[in-house]
């Protein structure tokens, strides 16, 4: 049987599209993901620029926190946790195809499995967990219930680090209907509201704009800034405040269990 998704309740009456979540994710890899994106070890190599420059400072400082990666896919940011030398990360995910090409892939310590059990299964046990491109998949009752799960789930002091499709940029919608399995978008706004209610603090939110690695990217950059510029203007304009807007398709929150934290993490 395939293993329901994370904070999934099954509907009491059964019929053909009842659990169209679990049918999906049955064939996550071979209908959506790898149709998309390939899954080879240079793949893998070349993510980790990517992850490097999004989340790398985001990261425990302690290489030997624990850490958990939920919704881990095919293990592309568990690699990168591995290449920045976390030997304590772990990660967990539903899509049995995902989880195969992971292991086929090399990718250390990949679980199948249902990501809300395993979470009620190990309190108070991680020192960060992450989330990438994870929440949309929820409705709202689930996801205020999974972040519950993840906070029980952090030592004191622990961190969330999270993406999400951004509905504030023009191109919000973009992300959140690209993918059948997506239900729900965020603001900065709201996945502030939604990880303080479930007992986070210090909510920080971050853009996920295009970073500067040589000519082409630099020309990229200076193009989506005078972009950026054009459409704070406008909102300006409507609104009469330019500042505090976040206008990239994705974006990224870092939120915090309540509790001290750990040496050397004050410096950060």
């Amino acid at each position: 049987m395939t293993p329901t998704p994370v904070g999934t309740q099954r509907a009491p009456v059964q019929s053909p599209g009842a659990d169209y979540r679990q049918r999906l994710f049955a064939r996550y890899f071979s209908t959506f993901y790898g149709v998309l994106h390939t899954a080879t070890p240079a793949s893998l190599e070349k993510d980790c620029q990517t992850w490097k420059d999004y989340f790398r400072n985001l990261l425990p400082q302690d290489k030997l926190a624990r850490i958990l990666d939920m919704g881990c896919g095919y293990g592309s940011f568990l690699y990168f946790l591995a290449k920045e030398g976390y030997s304590h990360a772990v990660g967990v995910d539903v899509c049995g195809e995902q989880v195969e090409v992971a292991r086929k892939l090399g990718v250390p310590n990949v679980l199948l499995g249902d990501g809300r059990d395993f979470l009620e299964k190990h309190p108070v046990e991680f020192d960060c967990l992450t989330a990438v491109d994870l929440l949309e998949h929820f409705d709202k009752e689930e996801i205020l219930s999974l972040l519950c799960a993840v906070q029980r789930s952090l030592k004191p002091g622990g961190r969330l680090i999270l993406r999400v499709p951004n509905a504030d940029g023009p191109f919000g919608a973009k992300i959140l209907f690209s993918d059948f399995t997506h239900e729900l978008a965020f603001t900065p706004n709201s996945i502030r509201q939604v990880l303080m209610t479930a007992g986070f603090e210090c909510p920080e939110v971050y853009p996920e704009g295009p970073r500067v690695h040589g000519l082409t990217s630099a020309a990229r950059w200076v193009v989506w800034k005078a972009i950026g510029v054009l459409l704070l203007l406008y909102l300006g304009a409507e609104t009469g405040r330019m500042r505090g807007h976040i206008l990239t398709q994705n974006l990224i929150a870092v939120a915090r269990k309540p509790g001290p934290m750990p040496p050397g993490e004050l410096e950060r």
